[in-house]
């Protein structure tokens, strides 16, 4: 799995070459039965926290998201070299890792910094699309919105040229959109964009406010579903609590209005 790398020359694509790879390990082990090294669960594991570890220090992800899910990473790892988990165990953590509306999520993220923070739109436009953009991304996550509204929401920026041109490519979980790169979007092509963000997540549902997303907490607890620490999520919800909504103006506040 690679993350986004700007690079007109190259193809973008974000979050599922090298998890595909690390996930080929757990693969090869179970149907090769690599079980006669001496030292095999600790190569397994080292190379497996290699790939994470970089997987994540591409991702563009807060510093203490980042940190926080490569020590899950390493007591994982650690874990798997004392036989605390088998190597089916291993593999239900990239299953549930993978299939979950993480890797998605956390591909579309990306397009908040890229696209949003990085264009020539005013600051104001800015805060607001990012707030729009972030309860699409809620929508997303918490199944609120279908993942084929996708399509529909990026056509704005939407790559539409021919194979092989310069393009932001993602491709996580049954998810793949090809998207021009940041540079070649026009600042009415991104507020068409953040406007159907809008309607998408107010057609959701999805309460006004903007949305913060704990990556390492959910990482974590993709992991224990996956050990059977803690009991798997009906489909559509997620582990994070809902955000609080703000209290009713009292009728003091009222009458000094």
């Amino acid at each position: 799995m690679r993350f986004y790398r700007k690079n007109r020359d190259r193809k973008g694509s974000i979050l599922t070459g090298c998890l595909v790879a690390v996930g080929l390990v757990v693969l090869l082990l179970v149907i090769g039965g690599v079980y006669a090294a001496m030292n095999w669960r600790s190569w397994v594991a080292a190379g497996i926290e290699q790939g994470m570890t970089t997987i994540i220090d591409e991702a563009d992800l807060p510093p203490t998201d980042a940190d926080a899910m490569k020590a899950e990473i390493t007591t994982l790892m650690q874990d798997f070299q004392d036989k605390k988990i088998s190597v089916d165990d291993l593999g239900n953590v990239f299953k549930e890792v993978t299939e979950s509306p993480l890797m998605p999520a956390a591909s579309i993220m990306l397009i908040d910094k890229q696209y949003i923070q990085a264009s020539a739109l005013t600051d104001e436009e800015k805060a607001e699309g990012s707030t729009q953009f972030s309860r699409f991304i809620r929508g997303l996550f918490a199944g609120d919105i279908s993942r084929t509204k996708i399509d529909d929401v990026t056509e704005p920026i939407a790559y539409t040229g021919g194979p092989g041109g310069a393009a932001m490519r993602i491709n996580a979980n049954n998810l793949n959109i090809e998207l021009k790169l940041p540079e070649d979007v026009a600042p009415d092509e991104l507020r068409a964009f953040l406007a159907n963000c809008k309607a998408a997540a107010d057609d959701a549902g999805v309460a006004p406010g903007r949305y913060e997303i704990d990556m390492a907490a959910e990482f974590s607890a993709a992991i224990d579903r996956a050990l059977g620490r803690a009991p798997a999520l009906p489909e559509g919800e997620t582990s994070e609590p809902e955000p609080e909504a703000e209290p009713a103006p009292s009728e003091d506040d009222a009458n000094d209005g």
